[in-house]
């Protein structure tokens, strides 16, 4: 088997960072679409509530998300609020070298993610940062997608 390299330890790591971006702003946006049916949109909720709830425990691996995105889905007229995306900024940009850490626990290359590690964090957060002023325009542009055509949707079917 071929040992990777340092820096393909890190791409793969950056390259899970994108994916669970990607599918948590999948997961907000699936939990708003409730606002397309008005009437009966927030019936559909309740029903969508475990879907969500088992779609943040699939990518992000936290129960307690699991439940806030199941409570958040619940509650009434709550959909706008994007709590995937809250959880993917929480693990990828508050909490990174504890989701590196993670990632390290999963991967069959533990002794050269250990390396790393040693070698200190900075090393993971500088070559993340590069790609990272982009992400945080990915986000911030997906939010305000997210927020307007849920406003729009319930001014439209008001």
């Amino acid at each position: 088997m071929k040992s990777l390299t340092n820096d393909e330890i890190i791409l793969k790591f950056a390259e899970r960072k994108r994916r669970d971006l990607i599918l948590s702003i999948l997961i907000d946006s699936v939990g708003s679409a409730s606002y397309v049916f008005p009437g009966i949109g927030e019936g559909t909720d309740l029903a969508f509530a475990p879907v969500i709830s088992a779609a943040i425990y699939y990518v992000h691996k936290t129960k307690i998300g699991a439940t806030i995105g199941f409570i958040e889905e619940a509650l009434p007229f709550s959909d706008i609020i994007p709590t995937a995306t809250g959880i993917w900024y929480r693990r990828y940009k508050m909490n990174v070298d504890r989701t590196f850490q993670e990632f390290v626990g999963e991967s069959k290359e533990y002794d050269k993610f250990k390396q790393i590690l040693e070698g200190g964090s900075i090393m993971v957060e500088n070559s993340l940062n590069r790609q990272g002023k982009s992400t945080t325009k990915i986000i911030s542009i997906s939010l305000i997608l997210i927020i307007v055509v849920a406003v729009a949707l319930y001014f439209i079917f008001k």
